[in-house]
């Protein structure tokens, strides 16, 4: 089958980093296949878009290699729950690396900075040494590690490494649920230190910079591990500009981290949650010195217009984020 430089493969693309992504190929025109679980169907975002046709094939089947043969780049978007990252990351990796091979694209991985542990500088780079302080941070180095042995051997990778997402959408993360949950009942909750950076990527830039990046994909190493700077906001800050574009004062809370304790001594997931608390302890931010220089004329959404987007579902009757970002202005 002849490869289309205009093709793009996005597993998992009904996640939260599979989704806005997909999103934003087919914006620039790229033709989309988006792997879905067969018993699933495309997200109300994703569904019926032109340039989006979803494909619900087994990742090491023969109809999904056939697929990836026609593109160019192939997007993992596979985020199994904590609890199956033992087993399941390695075999997702694998099995997207088989596709490459097969295919000669180029793999795009969601990197994060589980990999650095909690002794991490304020500042992360991609030479950043990577000294993770438990199992999943494990897990993700040893993921990239394979991705990276993978490019000595032709296999063509991109790391663009996210801190915490932030989108419109209630999907079920820390921002959109635990954080900004209250909203309607008039309280902001924060998991941490409210007085410290923490790093957040905003997904539709996120799904942009991927794009722009596959776009010069031949001009990268065959690994490059790219941060995305994103926005970097300590809690007060976020708390303060969340207060303004709701036009209320929000009273504080704290994430019940005790419960969040006794519920992890019965459910896998929730220890590690507890595992990665440290996040929202130790101050960091992620440089944007990599991507500036692979996308010098990357321009992020200005950090009053990421917050208007993603309270816009807690505002009366659903206004847009552009008409919440013009009344921030005039409020200004």
């Amino acid at each position: 089958m002849t490869q289309s430089t205009q093709n793009v493969l996005v597993l998992g693309a009904n996640g939260r980093f599979g989704q806005h992504t997909a999103l934003a190929f087919a914006a620039a025109d790229w033709r989309v296949f988006a792997q879905i679980r067969a018993s699933k169907e495309l997200s109300t975002a994703l569904a019926g878009h032109a340039n989006i046709r979803a494909v619900k094939f087994d990742l090491e089947g023969d109809a999904l290699s056939a697929i990836a043969g026609k593109c160019s780049v192939i997007v993992n978007g596979l985020h199994p729950p904590y609890a199956k990252w033992q087993t399941a990351v390695p075999q997702l990796t694998r099995a997207v690396l088989g596709l490459a091979r097969k295919s000669g694209a180029t793999v795009i991985v969601p990197g994060n900075v589980y990999n650095f542990g909690e002794n991490m500088p304020e500042l992360l780079t991609a030479a950043t040494p990577q000294q993770p302080s438990n199992h999943l941070g494990e897990i993700r180095r040893d993921m990239e590690q394979q991705y990276r042995q993978a490019a000595e051997q032709g296999v063509r990778t991109i790391v663009l490494r996210i801190g915490d997402f932030l989108q419109r959408e209630a999907t079920g993360n820390w921002f959109d649920t635990h954080m900004t949950g209250g909203l309607s009942k008039g309280h902001f909750a924060y998991p941490g230190r409210r007085d410290i950076a923490h790093a957040f990527g905003y997904l539709p830039d996120v799904g942009r910079a991927c794009v722009e990046l596959a776009e010069i994909r031949s001009d990268l190493p065959a690994f490059v591990d790219i941060p995305f700077e994103g926005t970097t906001l300590t809690g007060d800050q976020l708390h303060q500009m969340i207060e303004q574009v709701m036009g209320r004062n929000l009273k504080k809370r704290q994430i019940p981290w005790l419960i969040i304790r006794l519920l992890a001594l019965f459910n896998k997931d929730m220890r590690s949650v507890v595992d990665m608390r440290y996040l929202w302890e130790v101050p960091h931010r992620l440089s944007g010195d990599e991507l500036r220089r692979w996308l010098p004329d990357f321009r992020p959404t200005p950090v009053e217009q990421i917050v208007a987007d993603c309270v816009s579902r807690h505002m009366p009757a659903e206004p847009q984020a552009a008409d919440l970002h013009q009344a921030l202005a005039v409020r200004n």
